[in-house]
């Protein structure tokens, strides 16, 4: 009987786990998506001060 519970404590930490996991994915991904934007920016900057 204890067991189960371990087993739905056990079940219920690690699917947690996955969704902060999954989590920091989509931010990472996000992040990555704004850097490139910023340098796409950054980099159109300095070629017009060059102009």
């Amino acid at each position: 009987m204890n067991l189960s519970f371990l087993f739905a404590a056990f079940a219920v930490v690690w699917v947690g786990v996955l969704a902060y996991v999954v989590s920091l994915s989509r931010r990472n991904r996000d992040l990555e998506h704004d850097l490139e934007d910023l340098r796409a920016v950054l980099e159109q900057r300095s070629s017009n001060d060059r102009s």
